[in-house]
């Protein structure tokens, strides 16, 4: 279970982060997206001492997981509007993203679903 919850926990975070930061077109709007940025930073933190307190280290690493598959997802828009151009190139881009996409979000719940499965089959 701490695989999934940290990958979620990265999801949600990498999410946040990456529509707020979307939004920075001068320097006023950074000030308001410094707080997502620094969110996302002691978001971060918070995993560290997650590890010193519940000794979740095998899964830490399912947080950067979730951060990249939300960074992967947020760009879909741009992704499909690149898969309705009519540049070949800049076409088989947008179908390249989408399909990255979902392969590895499926990598994700192959890898992430099974122990957590395993974990809420196993309490008693």
């Amino acid at each position: 279970m701490d695989y999934l919850g940290l990958f979620a926990l990265g999801g949600f975070v990498g999410a946040v982060a990456t529509y707020g930061l979307q939004f920075i077109k001068d320097y006023a709007a950074f000030w308001k997206a410094l707080t997502v940025i620094l969110s996302s930073a002691l978001s971060g933190a918070v995993v560290v001492f997650l590890d010193r307190f519940t000794h979740v280290d095998k899964a830490l690493g399912s947080y950067s997981v979730g951060l990249l598959i939300a960074l992967m997802w947020a760009y879909t828009g741009p992704a499909v509007e690149n898969m309705r151009s009519t540049n070949r190139t800049i076409r088989l881009l947008g179908i390249g993203h989408i399909a990255a996409c979902v392969l590895a979000s499926l990598i994700v719940a192959a890898l992430f679903l099974p122990p957590a499965f395993r974990d809420v089959l196993s309490v008693k």
